[in-house]
């Protein structure tokens, strides 16, 4: 018998009309990026330090995630975009340029140290605030890595998209595993490494190189996209709606938080606590409102919420 801790469990689903499984080939992640937040920068010298802490777009800290880890110190890449006007002297500038990975810091990669090689001479030393951006920073590299990804060519409102399904996968030392009910030469379960969206809008479920994936084309077929982990939830956590999207906080036993995991449903915090005895996850229910700038902040919620078991 499989333990209780072991067995794959359902706990999400969505599904895709416009869909394909990709064998393994180029990244599309290190040219067709998206950012949909505007960073903090400081300028001092030739050095940058670009801070996305502020970003509570978890496509945009989770592409972060995968395109630093991506790169090694001294690897070069380039930024387009990224305008910035101080409306009161009416001074425009732009961080478009040529850089140098110096370091990366954060659970998302959400610091990063730069050094420009070739950049806007305009540029002076001093902090740009993400306030006073009028783009996005785009990054593009060329360093040549393959990945192969299951991968939807229409994001649709939730709950009709991957994006609400709550990936974070082996990246993040987590196991999930997808499975496409429509699939033929894909059709087992397969371990998740991570989720990015592209500029286009197409969003990527990164497999782990450890499992056999073949391209497979799947465009105006009706899939049902059904995400497992491991844990047999309790009969509390069986009568709720799996499409109810919430907040999982992680916590120590000490109450330090470690991190914040959004588009989580109790049956992801059930499987995440099963799989993880040593720290304590927390549910909050939560909507996505344009207002909540500060939801995925660790303070934002210091109290228990009614999800203890």
């Amino acid at each position: 018998m499989i333990p209780h801790s072991k067995a794959l469990t359902l706990v999400k689903s969505t599904q895709t009309v416009i869909s394909e499984f990709v064998g393994i080939t180029l990244d599309p992640c290190f040219t067709k990026g998206k950012l949909n937040t505007f960073p903090s920068i400081l300028k001092t010298g030739n050095s940058f330090f670009i801070d996305y802490s502020n970003s509570t777009n978890l496509s945009d800290l989770k592409y972060l995630k995968k395109f630093f880890n991506g790169l090694t110190t001294g690897n070069t890449f380039t930024i387009s975009g990224g305008t910035y006007f101080v409306q009161e002297t009416a001074t425009q500038y732009n961080f478009s340029g040529q850089y140098v990975l110096q370091n990366k810091l954060g659970d998302y990669n959400n610091y990063i140290y730069l050094s420009g090689t070739t950049y806007s001479p305009s540029l002076i030393d001093g902090l740009y605030q993400s306030k006073n951006f009028l783009s996005e920073l785009s990054f593009n590299s060329k360093i040549g890595n393959t990945a192969q990804f299951f991968k939807s060519s229409f994001s649709k409102d939730d709950p009709f998209n991957l994006e609400f399904l709550g990936l974070y996968g082996s990246d993040y030392s987590y196991e999930e595993f997808i499975e496409v009910s429509g699939a033929s030469s894909n059709a087992g379960r397969y371990k998740i490494q991570n989720f990015v969206k592209l500029n286009d809008d197409t969003e990527i479920v990164y497999i782990d190189p450890s499992e056999n994936i073949v391209s497979e084309n799947m465009y105006f077929k009706d899939n049902t996209v059904n995400i497992y982990m491991r844990g047999v939830p309790d009969l509390v956590t069986l009568s709720q709606n799996k499409n109810s999207n919430g907040i999982i906080k992680k916590i120590t036993k000490e109450g330090k938080t470690l991190q914040i995991l959004g588009d989580q449903n109790v049956y992801q915090k059930y499987c995440r606590n099963v799989a993880d005895p040593i720290n304590y996850y927390d549910w909050y229910a939560s909507v996505k409102l344009g207002n909540m700038q500060n939801i995925y902040n660790p303070v934002a919620y210091d109290g228990l919420s009614l999800s203890i078991n």
